[in-house]
């Protein structure tokens, strides 16, 4: 059961990582509400304090809402400070075709 919960919570926190990955290369999010975008991340930040306070320490869960709350984080920066579309060409190496 043990492995279970690694994994699970390893392909959970992996959720988030194309949309970071795209947004880094497009250097802007775009379409995703923000409403979705903070609720994800309020949920996060929520979950994980609720993990942090309980007597067991879940190493599963704190893994899966710490790359969570980073890639929503980056996503969340992108939605709101968009890179300049000239300055994307020097980022080129990040796109894969």
């Amino acid at each position: 059961m043990e492995t279970i919960g690694w994994i699970g919570s390893l392909l959970l926190a992996v959720c988030g990582l194309p949309q970071m990955i795209d947004s880094i290369k497009k250097g802007k999010t775009e379409g995703i509400s923000v409403y979705f975008l903070w609720s994800w991340y309020l949920g996060e930040i929520m979950t994980f304090i609720y993990i942090l306070t309980r007597d067991e320490i879940s190493w599963q869960l704190i893994a899966n809402y710490s790359l969570n709350t980073i890639f929503i984080t980056v996503i969340i920066y992108f939605y709101y400070f968009p890179r300049d579309t000239e300055k994307v060409s020097k980022f080129r190496y990040l796109y894969i075709k």
